[in-house]
Formats: C-alpha cells, structure tokens, sequence
C-alpha cells in the first residue's frame, strides 16, 4: 500500500528542487486560465445582449421568426462557447499534469511543449471528466428532485446532505482516472474503470490524501493570499503529491 506521508515528502522534494518550473508553469496555466475564464464571460455577456434585442424584436414585430431565429443562433453559440472552452481547459489541466508527472520523472519542459500537448489531451480528458460527471451528476440530480417533492424542511434537507455525501463519496474513486489517462494515455472509459480499481485498493492513502489537503486548502479562501498561494503552491503541490500516489498504486 501506498504511504501518502511518504508521497508528500517526495512531491514537496520535487517542488523545492524544480522550483523555478513549478512556479513558472503553474503561473502560465493560471493565466491562460484566466484569459479563458475572462474571454467567455465576456463573450456570454454579449451574446446575452443580442438574445435580448432578438426576444424584444420577436415582440414588438408581432412575428416570432427573426426573434426565434436570433434566439436559436445566439444560444448555438453560447453552448459551442461553452464546450470549446470546456474542451480546451481539459487539455490544458492534462498538459499541466503531465509536466508535474514530468518534474517528478527529471525531465525537462518547454512552453512550446506544454502548449502543444493541449490538443493531444483535450479530447480524452474532456471525455473522462463527462463520463465522471454524467455517473455521479445523475444520482445527484435525481436526489435533489426527489428533495424538491418533500414538504418536509427536514427530510429534504437531509436527503440533499446525503445526495452531496454520495457525490463526494463517488467522486472519491475517480481521483486517479486523470492522471490514467495523461500518464498511462489510458482510453476514457479505461481511465474511469482503473481508477476505481486503484482507488479501492488504496482507500486509506487516498483518504489520507484527501484529509490532508483540507488544512492546505485553507489559504485558498483567505484573499489576497489566495491569488499568490493557490496556484504558486496549492495547486502544484497537491497534484504532484496526488501523481505520486498514483504512480506508486498498484
């Protein structure tokens, strides 16, 4: 079994002697994240905009069939905006996984190589994060319209704390389908069925893993120290530690 303190040690080891690539590295994702953020919530302000002025037109012309056409138009965009951006965020995380996976084997990384790896993990890492979340979003869903039928305050509340539970709970398994498929370029639906494989037989490191992180994560609501620690050292940390521990799973 693996020793999650022991993979701490070892990623903050790698983090100190490759400093300068943590930080850099992690700052370039951050900021291209940003960008993205930025750029489509911009981009979804407009188009909102424009679907306004199509529902006005659709009521003051009396016909529906320019509005309902801007309308239809402008919610096609929103939704390829929104699956690009998704998209293109997948490989990136996958990118920035396989540097740290790259920190920690000795190897040496590029800009030019992180940014061409995107297109390389976007689809597969994009497929594995829906697989995951259309298996644990639908048992959600269903428990939370099943809370909203409750006229009990009570009951509902409750059964939406144990639908959050269960969620957590499964998510809990698909800690390393991720990592499956940047490091072992594992097929989504192979990703997804090791990582459960993976995650049962090393519950306690996992869990040992994932309590850890709870105090580490408390510098990430404190602001302005949040914006210098999350991504200088939170992020980077936490992932090589959790890399490790795959890597050492058997």
């Amino acid at each position: 079994m693996v020793d999650a303190i022991a993979a701490f040690k070892e990623a903050f080891s790698s983090y100190m002697k490759n400093l300068k690539g943590y930080l850099l590295y992690s700052l370039i994702v951050s900021a291209i994240s940003f960008l993205m953020a930025f750029v489509l919530a911009v981009l979804t302000a407009t188009i909102g905009v424009l679907a306004i002025g199509g529902v006005y037109q659709a009521i003051t012309s009396g016909t529906f069939s320019i509005g309902t056409a801007a309308i239809i138009f402008t919610l096609l965009i929103t939704a390829l905006s929104f699956f690009l951006f998704a998209w293109v965020a997948a490989g990136l995380h996958g990118a920035y996984i396989d540097t740290i996976n790259g920190f920690l084997s000795g190897r040496k990384q590029t800009v030019g190589n992180l940014l061409s790896s995107v297109p390389r993990f976007a689809t597969p890492v994009f497929l594995t994060a829906f697989i995951i979340s259309a298996i644990v979003g639908v048992p959600l869903v269903l428990l939370f319209f099943a809370a909203t039928l409750m006229d009990n305050e009570a009951a509902k509340y409750g059964l939406l704390f144990v639908a959050l539970i269960i969620a957590s709970f499964m998510a809990f398994f698909f800690a390393f389908a991720v990592p499956a498929v940047v490091i072992d370029r594992k097929s989504p639906l192979q990703a997804v069925s090791s990582s459960v494989s993976k995650a049962v037989r090393n519950i306690f490191p996992l869990a040992v893993f994932f309590i850890c992180t709870i105090p580490l994560s408390l510098g990430n609501i404190i602001p302005p120290v949040n914006f210098i620690y999350a991504p200088l050292f939170y992020m980077p940390f936490t992932l090589a530690t959790l890399i490790v521990i795959y890597r050492r799973a058997k």
